[in-house]
């Protein structure tokens, strides 16, 4: 007898790429990215890493925000991140009490739209963030991050779509969103990096970073130091 068919998820390909694994900004203080993180999104703090009062790892799934306290204003980030999050209407009912009770007066906090299925919102740090609900966007977890925006210069995309094809073998769809041409990078199961053109004054993000595994290593490290696109180190 032939067995009972399974409905299972179709991964897409993920190339060199495997897991977009954490996104790090500086903040002043912990406080009040625990207010935000903790307190208003739901996420929790890792128990094991980055626990001093020097960093603060905040666990989003298999995923993390990485906050270094430098007591130094954070930098802007023109970009937006995309969180999966379970439960969006704890995270409105947290919100609100965020602002009723003025616990981030006088920071960047605001949230920007609340619709039915996301919520755009600006961080304390000036870091906008979207939340999905789950179930509304393919995702292969309840929670973790969906996409990270970064702007980039106008004509940059179609490189920065070569880059990750020919040396980091990535999948790549340039697309237009939002009316701005777009590189869109696979960065693991369901995740991507976008990777948009945008007229902006200043395009230094030198102080934020995002962390990813891939596969061969080796291979991706001799082909980037090749193109003098990296000095070669022990790291």
């Amino acid at each position: 007898m032939a067995g009972r068919k399974r409905n299972r998820p179709v991964f897409p390909e993920i190339g060199g790429i495997v897991h977009l694994e954490h996104f790090n900004h500086e903040v002043a203080e912990h406080d009040t990215a625990t207010t935000f993180y903790i307190f208003g999104l739901g996420f929790t703090r890792d128990p094991y890493q980055r626990t001093d009062i020097t960093n603060m790892g905040v666990n989003i799934g298999l995923e993390q925000f990485h906050l270094p306290r430098t007591g130094r204003e954070t930098p802007p980030f023109y970009g937006e991140i995309a969180v999966v999050h379970p439960d969006l209407a704890f995270v409105r009912a947290r919100l609100t009490q965020i602002e009723g009770e003025g616990r981030l007066a006088g920071t960047r906090f605001e949230v920007l739209d609340d619709g039915k299925h996301d919520i755009c919102v600006r961080g304390p740090h000036g870091i906008t963030m979207r939340l999905i609900q789950a179930g509304k966007v393919p995702f292969h977890q309840p929670i973790g991050i969906e996409h990270v925006d970064i702007p980039v210069a106008a004509g940059k995309a179609a490189g920065i779509a070569e880059f990750f094809r020919r040396v980091m073998g990535a999948p790549v769809e340039e697309a237009v969103i939002g009316g701005e041409t777009a590189a869109v990078v696979t960065y693991g199961p369901f995740q991507t990096v976008r990777f948009r053109e945008r007229r902006m004054d200043d395009y230094g993000l030198y102080r934020f970073h995002l962390a990813y595994y891939i596969t061969g290593y080796n291979a991706v490290r001799a082909r980037v130091i090749e193109l003098g696109l990296a000095e070669e180190s022990d790291g």
